[in-house]
């Protein structure tokens, strides 16, 4: 389906000792059918950490949380080095990048086209000339193997392809990525080619944090896992020190609570 396949990196390394870029300390919230409880978590530079656990069970609000998409009601989330709470600003906003799992009504605007995206996640100036984006547009359709032309709605795209269209709209060197079933619709050549696309992009003092229902995506791509149960964390190993089956048993709650 891809000309190229971007160059193969080895899975990243647990626990690197790279500095603190995302902290949780005592976060609460009551959103979602679980929410979080009391939660508190470290991640640094170079970490990619999976989240797993039955739907529901706090990693989507986790991750919009540490996106500053929602706000705890109690708990410290710092963020780069800055308090987020009360920082309407959004500092280093473009720093973080955030792929939903709902890719149309949160990640994608209906109705607007492939051209139409890609211009407004650009430099460009607000006001534009029709065909304005067009050969960007062609050129991204192509790397990302987009299924559509330029002014292809996104309403208009498959799951699979408004997954790659998001991919396209990331810009370079953003030091968290967020996501929500990064590879959900997609083929497997496609989920292959978007996580070397993933690792490729993240500079080494980046960090990837993901949530999916595919344990065995986490344990593939993960150096790190996270079990989310009843709005806590319940198990957090790296991914050498642990197997499916004991992830498997955290996911159902078969695992003392971390203190």
């Amino acid at each position: 389906m891809f000309d190229t396949l971007p160059e193969h990196e080895s899975t990243p390394e647990a626990y690197i000792g790279g500095l603190e870029i995302l902290s949780f300390e005592n976060v609460c919230s009551s959103t979602g059918r679980s929410g979080l409880n009391q939660v508190s978590v470290s991640v640094r530079e170079g970490e990619v950490i999976g989240l797993a656990g039955l739907d529901g069970s706090g990693q989507s609000v986790f991750l919009k949380i540490a996106g500053n998409l929602m706000e705890p009601e109690s708990g410290t989330v710092v963020r780069f080095g800055h308090n987020l709470a009360g920082n309407k600003l959004q500092q280093n906003r473009k720093e973080t990048v955030f792929l939903p799992a709902d890719r149309l009504s949160e990640g994608l605007i209906p109705g607007l086209s492939i051209r139409e995206h890609l211009l407004l996640a650009s430099d460009s100036p607000f006001f534009i000339a029709p065909g304005t984006g067009r050969q960007q547009a062609k050129q991204a359709i192509a790397k990302f193997n987009i299924l559509g032309r330029p002014e292809t709605v996104a309403d208009g795209l498959s799951g699979g392809n408004q997954q790659r269209l998001l991919l396209s709209l990331m810009k370079p060197g953003a030091r968290l990525i967020l996501m929500e079933n990064p590879t959900r619709g997609l083929d497997v050549q496609s989920g292959v080619w978007t996580w070397q696309h993933l690792r490729n992009q993240l500079p080494d003092n980046g960090a990837i944090i993901f949530a999916s229902p595919d344990l065995e995506e986490i344990m593939e791509h993960a150096g790190r896992v996270l079990v989310f149960f009843d709005g806590r964390i319940i198990f957090d190993k790296a991914t050498r020190a642990t197997d499916f089956n004991q992830v498997s048993r955290a996911i159902t709650g078969h695992v003392e609570a971390i203190a």
